[in-house]
This record gives structure tokens, C-alpha cells and sequence, in this order.
């Protein structure tokens, strides 16, 4: 019977469901498979003193016998009970692989559909065990069957040491004769603001295990300077598979930009990605898009972008690394403002005992343009590299809202001076689904 009709029926059945999650689990504890079969067979019927004696024949650490009650409040129906214990299980260790199993499973039980699947789909990136997968994508199916809207939103402080990525340099020595220098009138101005937005996508399922998703946001930043505000209206649309190796999408979307300062632009684009499992802990990924932007103030800047972005990915025990290329060919109208960008990246995530998780990431790349930047006398070229922090805890929540930070450091040296500047921006807020 397929794991997706059998989920059905143990919906109502929190000890048929147990059983049937723990038979999987034991399947990957070679250890002592044949032991935590019987035992979660045990804990199903509930013979919960008689699973207690055989589970302590495994010699169990303090975290193992957590683990065991989490089990036994599952089996009784004590979803959120249960839930709190295999969180607190991978507080206490994150790379137990079976808590965040049963933390998955159990939330789903639970209805909690939207951070079941958040569980879910990270166990289908990064879990080594190939005997779970269909599993996996069978409960994410079930789960865009049962809560097929999702929305969220957020709110929060940002502060930026250059909000409109104006030049650090004060002067620009042109590189044609009989044309003196003159000051750049564009510095780089610091701003505090707030930031706020709401997202949301539906997904229906379309023949087979493919599946249609329509997403759509709305983001709007707002600073003490208003010339520097703005808004963002998105939406696509993506037709996908996701299956026990592979994921893939691929669709149209729409992002109209409105800025105080007049910089209003349109694009239109196709985007498509791909993931691949190559090995138990190492995926192969490659997104790309192509867009057309149209600026409703300065048609010089209107013309093509297209994007191609690759790398390899690969889960450790307490997180995961991700390195890549990417290639983007920015095509507008005015020849001197087109660039080649060539760019190297990698990102590391970690979580720590106790409930923290975090994550950074390096991008160092170049921009080298087509034609003469007027006045210099020579086409302008751009070296940057970025870092990107983002952290988050587990234990702390503000009701239904959770705190998000994310931080960007930058730097871009130009041999235009117009262009050279550095930035340091932090974004520090909640954020809540719905």
C-alpha cells in the first residue's frame, strides 16, 4: 500500500502511525534494529513498561531515554507534548537524526502542517538515508493537499551605514583632457528605517506527482529620509516535481519596484531551478532566470538580465555547506552600463546545542562593462565581495512571532569613483505565518 494511503488512515491513529514511523526508524539503526522495532511495536499497543525494560537493554544515554518519552506521548496521542520533547532532544543534540524524524511526523499528526513541512523538507535535503525519501515526499504531497495556502509576514528595524550605496570617494578626476575635476554629489548616506511585508503562495496538485504553486509578495521599506523609500510587488507562478533525488520548477513571474526617488521599473521573467542528490550527503543545484526590465524614468536602463547560478551543497551532522559560480549578463540600452558579472560563493550553516542556528556566507566577484564610462576614458570595472550573517533561535518567541536578524557587510572598489563604496546593513526584526 502506498505510504500516502496508509497516512491517511493513521491520521486517526496515533499508534498505527507511531508503529509504522518507527519500523522506518529502526531500519536505520542497524545497531539494534530488530530490538527498536519490538520496542516501538511495544510503546504502539501500549505496553509502555514492557518497551521501557527492553529499550534499557540498548544501554540508552540520558538524551536516548528523552527520545524514548517523546515516543510514548506520541503513542498517546500527546501531540504537543511530544513535539516539545524532540525539540528539547534536538536542542540538546541537533544531529539526532530520528528526534528530528519523529518531530516531523509528529507535527503533522498534530495538524501543525506548515512547520511539518518546514521539517520535512529539510529531512529530504539532508537526511543520508535513502529508505526515507519517498516518505518524506509522500507526507510534503499530503500536507499541499491538506493546507494548500500558506502566508506570512514580517516586521522589522533596519540600519544601514549606506542606504543609497552612495560613493565613499569625495571627487571625480576625469581621463580626458581640458576637463577638471569635480566633487561627487552622491555619497553614501547612513539611514535607519523599518521594513515590512507579507508573502504567500497555493499550491494544487497537477497530474502525477507534478504540482502547480502561485506565490506572490509585497515588501516596503520606509526611512527616516524619505527619498530613500520604496516598495516591491511580486509574483510568479511554477510548475515543478519534487521526487526522492530530484526537485525542479520552473515558471514566469512578474516584480514591480516603486522607489521615492523616481526609480520605478517593471520586469518580466522566466526563472527555473533544479536540485539533484548525487550522493547520501551531497546535492547538486543550478537555478538561473531571464528577466526584462523596463524603468519608467530613464529608458537608457531598460533592456534583458539573465541570471545562471550553480554549485554543490553538502549536509554535515550539524548542518550544512554549499559552494557555487554565478554568471549574470546585464543587456540595458546605454552600452556603458552593461556588464558581465562573474561571482564565487559559499555558505556554511551550523546549529549549537542549546537551540541556536546560524549561518554565513561569502561572495567575491567582479563586474566588467562594455564601453567607456563618459568622462573616464576607459570602461568601468567593479571588484566586491559580501558577507552575510543570519541567526535565529529556537527558544525564544514573542507569542506567534519569531525574531529574525540578518546582516550584510560589503565592500565594491571601482575604477569609476562614482561607484566605490562600502555598505554595513543590518535587518533585525519578527517575523509569523499565518
Amino acid at each position: 500500500m502506498p505510504v500516502c494511503a496508509r497516512f491517511r488512515g493513521v491520521r486517526h491513529s496515533a499508534g498505527a502511525a507511531a508503529l509504522f514511523v518507527g519500523m522506518l526508524l529502526a531500519l536505520a539503526s542497524p545497531v539494534w534494529a530488530v530490538s527498536d522495532a519490538e520496542i516501538v511495536s511495544l510503546i504502539a499497543r501500549g505496553q509502555t513498561e514492557a518497551a521501557r525494560r527492553l529499550y534499557a537493554t540498548t544501554d540508552p544515554t540520558a538524551i536516548d531515554w528523552l527520545f524514548f518519552a517523546g515516543r510514548v506521548a506520541k503513542a498517546a496521542r500527546r501531540f504537543e507534548e511530544a513535539a516539545e520533547i524532540f525539540r528539547e532532544v534536538l536542542r540538546r543534540d541537533p544531529s539526532y537524526i530520528n528526534a528530528k524524524r519523529e518531530l516531523a511526523h509528529t507535527l503533522l499528526l498534530g495538524e501543525d502542517y506548515r512547520i511539518s513541512a518546514h521539517h520535512f523538507r529539510e529531512l529530504l535535503r539532508r537526511d543520508p538515508e535513502p529508505a526515507f525519501r519517498p516518505g518524506y515526499v509522500h507526507f510534503l504531497q499530503e500536507i499541499d493537499r491538506l493546507r494548500p495556502l500558506s502566508v506570512s509576514g514580517h516586521l522589522a528595524i533596519i540600519g544601514s551605514s549606506n542606504v543609497n550605496r552612495g560613493s565613499s570617494e569625495a571627487e571625480f578626476r576625469p581621463g580626458i583632457p581640458n576637463v577638471p575635476s569635480f566633487g561627487i554629489t552622491s555619497q553614501a548616506e547612513p539611514g535607519h528605517g523599518l521594513e515590512a511585508g507579507v508573502s504567500g503562495r497555493y499550491r494544487w496538485a497537477g497530474e502525477g506527482p507534478y504540482r502547480w504553486t502561485l506565490g506572490w509578495g509585497l515588501v516596503g521599506r520606509k526611512f527616516d529620509q524619505s527619498i530613500h523609500d520604496s516598495a516591491t510587488l511580486s509574483t510568479r507562478i511554477r510548475f515543478g516535481r519534487l521526487s526522492e533525488r530530484t526537485r525542479w520548477s520552473a515558471g514566469p513571474f512578474l516584480r514591480a519596484t516603486w522607489a521615492a526617488d523616481e526609480d520605478h521599473n517593471v520586469a518580466v521573467g522566466l526563472g527555473v531551478s533544479f536540485d539533484r542528490r548525487l550522493t547520501r550527503n551531497t546535492t547538486l543545484f543550478f537555478n538561473g532566470s531571464t528577466e526584462r526590465r523596463r524603468y519608467l524614468n530613464e529608458d537608457g536602463l531598460d533592456g534583458p538580465s539573465h541570471l545562471f547560478q550553480a554549485g554543490l551543497a553538502r549536509a554535515l551532522p550539524l548542518g550544512s555547506v554549499s559552494v557555487g559560480s554565478r554568471l549574470r549578463f546585464h543587456q540595458p540600452e546605454t552600452e556603458h552600463q552593461r556588464y558581465t558579472e562573474r561571482a564565487l560563493f559559499t555558505r556554511l550553516s551550523r546549529s549549537w546545542r542549546g537551540g541556536l542556528h546560524g549561518s554565513i556566507g561569502l561572495e567575491v566577484g567582479q563586474r566588467s562593462y562594455a564601453a567607456d564610462f563618459p568622462l573616464a576614458g576607459h570602461a568601468r570595472q567593479d571588484d566586491f565581495y559580501r558577507v552575510n550573517l543570519s541567526a535565529r533561535h529556537d527558544t525564544i518567541h514573542f507569542g506567534r512571532f519569531t525574531p529574525l536578524m540578518n546582516c550584510t557587510f560589503g565592500n565594491t572598489e571601482s575604477n569609476i569613483a562614482f561607484f566605490e563604496h562600502s555598505v554595513d546593513e543590518c535587518i533585525i526584526g519578527v517575523t509569523t505565518r499565518f
